[in-house]
């Protein structure tokens, strides 16, 4: 379990790097671009465990959007977390 936790905590802080090495500022919009771009590249893998485990179509498609959708929920909230934080730091 702790793996898990460890890897989600390093799931966590890349997302967080990486924006704020590219943060331009723009908003929430800027966030979700940043997401679906974090979360294609996190569904690939997924999709990739169908040619070697021995599972159907339907769950790694599963797995594909799941992953998809926390890279999009985590570019949203690193967007809020950085336009608060700049906001504050400005007035």
């Amino acid at each position: 379990m702790i793996y898990l936790f460890l890897s989600q905590l390093w799931f966590a802080i890349m997302v967080v790097v990486i924006f704020s090495r590219n943060c331009e500022g723009k908003g929430v919009g800027e966030g979700v671009r940043y997401g679906i771009l974090i979360g294609l590249l996190m569904a690939a893998p997924q999709l990739a465990t169908y040619c070697y485990l021995p599972m159907p179509l339907s769950l790694t498609l599963s797995w594909v959007a799941g992953s998809a959708l926390k890279g999009l929920g985590a570019g949203i909230v690193a967007s809020l977390v950085f336009r608060t934080d700049t906001a504050s730091a400005q007035g």
